[in-house]
């Protein structure tokens, strides 16, 4: 399974985002509000029997540290990474602000 540690969002922040972006990005297949979410860190694929293990990794690692206010995003990022048969990966990036 694919695997990345992120962090859920206020409904009131995903609805706006759900709101703005077919309008502004119509080239992007839309996200569910509910899906939305800030990636911490992206785990990639891993063996179905090692999932406890990376959860209590993740938790652990999480444990102790500074929380942060979801509620003060002001903007959403929308990337999307391509892999060129040619080379290298390259990202697309475009900032909306939600104010």
């Amino acid at each position: 399974m694919r695997l990345f540690v992120a962090v859920r969002l206020p409904s009131e922040l995903t609805d706006r985002a759900a709101a703005l972006l077919p309008a502004a990005l119509p080239a992007i297949k839309p996200v569910r509000a509910e899906l939305m979410h800030i990636t911490l860190a992206f785990l990639g694929w891993t063996l179905d029997e090692q999932l406890d293990a990376v959860v209590a990794a993740a938790r652990d690692a999480a444990t102790g540290q500074p929380t942060f206010d979801r509620t003060r995003v002001d903007r959403i990022a929308v990337v999307e990474s391509v892999l060129s048969p040619k080379g290298p990966r390259y990202t697309a990036r475009v900032e909306l602000p939600l104010g």
